[in-house]
């Protein structure tokens, strides 16, 4: 179901295989990713357009999670699979799209990140990814690289990361709840490290408001919490009493979509 403006614009019935992710492409296209690796695209009144798959391997072993993200005027598509692996479509407007798998760490078939993130800069695409209490980035060369994060602190690990809209900064959630904020740039030390008071609630959602504050969602005790942290430690929080759902929307972006059968994002402790 599409709606544009509060407005329902076309609805259709979902009779193709187990749905992962739902997103827009930048020209108007309803981008759907299955379990299996295919993924569909439809126009905003819900015509088929055609389908392409993300590799043999993810169709073999399953798709376990992925991404729909903006690289520079394009849209791009990131899976992970049951093996661990990354496998990225940069362009999907293209009717034969190109497939690059991403590079691995060491032991990465062992584990399962705890969180992950893209990052597009200069149509250069990399993925963060926590492994408990250390960060990591690879990238479309099979290059990989640890992040420094230089918390004062120990931490169990990281759970949740987010990127601003002009990838030009990323918050990270550690298991004891402390959020820091700190360039993209590898070698770049966090700028604003903030104790959100949570040390055994981890957040639902985590995502940026424009590129000068993060928002997280927790719910606490039957709570519904929005945590709003600007760069200077400056903050606010809302309570709402039901749930919420944060989404990036592009200022000039009325669309929403929804399933009514299967949920595909959750928020909440």
């Amino acid at each position: 179901m599409k709606y544009f403006a509060g407005r329902v614009v076309s609805q259709f019935v979902w009779n193709s295989g187990p749905l992962l992710q739902l997103g827009w492409s930048s020209s108007d296209e309803l981008v759907c990713v299955q379990e299996d690796g295919r993924v569909l695209l439809y126009d905003m009144f819900g015509t088929f357009i055609r389908t392409f798959g993300m590799g043999k391997e993810a169709s073999d072993v399953r798709v376990v999670d992925c991404r729909i993200f903006d690289n520079g005027p394009n849209t791009g598509v990131i899976v992970l699979t049951e093996t661990r692996r990354f496998f990225v479509v940069s362009n999907i407007a293209v009717n034969s799209v190109v497939l690059r798998s991403m590079g691995e760490i060491p032991g990465m078939t062992t584990f399962k990140p705890s969180c992950w993130a893209v990052v597009c800069q200069d149509r250069d695409i990399q993925v963060f990814l926590a492994k408990e209490s250390e960060l990591f980035v690879v990238d479309k060369s099979s290059h990989f690289q640890q992040v420094p994060v230089n918390l004062n602190e120990q931490t169990r690990g990281f759970v949740a990361i987010a990127v601003s809209p002009n990838q030009k900064h990323m918050a990270l959630v550690t298991a004891e709840g402390i959020i820091a904020i700190k360039s993209t740039e590898i070698d770049s030390d966090p700028y604003c490290v903030f104790d959100s008071k949570s040390p055994t609630i981890q957040p639902k959602q985590l995502a940026w408001c424009g590129n000068s504050a993060v928002v997280g969602y927790w719910e606490k005790a039957g709570s519904h919490i929005l945590l709003m942290i600007g760069p200077k430690k400056d903050w606010i929080n809302y309570r709402f009493d039901s749930a919420v759902y944060l989404g990036n929307i592009p200022p000039d972006s009325r669309k929403t979509d929804r399933l009514t059968e299967r949920e595909t994002g959750k928020q909440a402790e």
